[in-house]
């Protein structure tokens, strides 16, 4: 029984389950798409069947230390398999869309008063912001185990199956929304001549989906391909709703969410409609997990944690 009076291993269980369903589910979708995977990622997913397995191992009468961090590994990999999962489906709903969207982005951007390139060499003649924004983009591999390790420590189950919940919903409803918005991302679009590497990166990697000549994914070198919605945008909203009832460390919370999801535009190439879009998925998302949960940590729900 857990802190709340609930036995939540029934959710934990329900968790794993359906990521090992949409395992097999997108996989068998690559496999149809053409796609394959490298000898590499075979590896890979051993490994990490073998360590889930390992990890999921824990008593009643283990020690404390130790069953924090079986479970805190156990949920971090269950993490990192939901958002590699996503991104190969990612590939399998590029394989199949239809023209790039870059102009309608553009246009919604035209639309409110957007002006992206002006953003972008704004950014870029600040160099202490450039740096700054750089920085706040990389948060989201940071957030997840500071997360999931502050969760586990204050016994908040609940909220971290929530939480991982959500982080699957997100992502499936962007991958989703991205089949029907297919992009090259901004940098591309405005032909920057300064854009970063992993741009490029990036870009390589849609082209060889397009074209075909992209075949073998490698689950060790995944990129991140989804221009609109941002998930960047949403990452920063469900990561901020996780922390939410610690009242002493919200506002540098909101404050690194919020340039988690600004840093999208100028470091991650998205068009400002791809946050305003990111940003409603974050929100249906948590709407929608709350219809699944008997009792939802709600927003105003405070526990304010007192230096010790």
């Amino acid at each position: 029984m857990y802190k709340n009076g609930r036995d939540l291993d029934g959710t934990e269980k329900r968790l794993w389950l359906a990521v090992v369903s949409g395992c097999v589910l997108v996989a068998s979708s690559a496999a149809l798409s053409g796609f394959s995977f490298t000898r590499n990622s075979l590896l890979t997913v051993g490994f990490y069947g073998l360590f889930s397995i390992l990890s999921a191992r824990r008593r009643a009468n283990d020690h404390p230390v130790l069953k924090f961090a079986l479970r805190f590994l156990n949920m971090l990999l269950l993490f990192t398999i939901i958002g590699m999962v996503g991104a190969v489906a990612s590939y399998v709903s590029m394989k199949h869309s239809i023209d790039f969207k870059d102009g309608v982005l553009h246009e919604a951007d035209r639309f409110i008063g957007f002006d992206w390139l002006g953003v972008r060499e704004w950014v870029t003649s600040h160099p202490a912001l450039l740096v700054t924004l750089s920085a706040a983009y990389f948060t989201h591999i940071a957030f997840p185990p500071i997360i999931i390790g502050v969760l586990c420590i204050k016994e908040m189950f609940e909220r971290l199956y929530f939480f991982m919940t959500a982080f699957g919903v997100s992502l499936t409803i962007t991958v989703l929304v991205s089949f029907f918005f297919p992009a090259r991302a901004a940098f591309v679009y405005y032909n920057d001549g300064s854009r970063p590497a992993n741009a490029d990166h990036f870009d390589r990697i849609i082209q060889g989906i397009t074209d075909g000549s992209l075949t073998a994914i490698d689950l060790q070198d995944l990129g991140g391909i989804i221009t609109f919605p941002s998930f960047h945008a949403t990452m920063a909203i469900i990561f901020a709703w996780a922390l939410w009832p610690f009242a002493a460390s919200r506002p540098i919370t909101i404050f690194v969410a919020t340039l988690l999801s600004i840093s999208a535009i100028p470091i991650g190439g998205h068009y400002f409609v791809d946050i305003l879009g990111g940003s409603l998925v974050a929100v249906a998302a948590l709407c929608t997990v709350r219809t699944f949960f008997h009792r939802t940590p709600p927003m105003d729900d405070v526990v304010t944690i007192h230096a010790t």
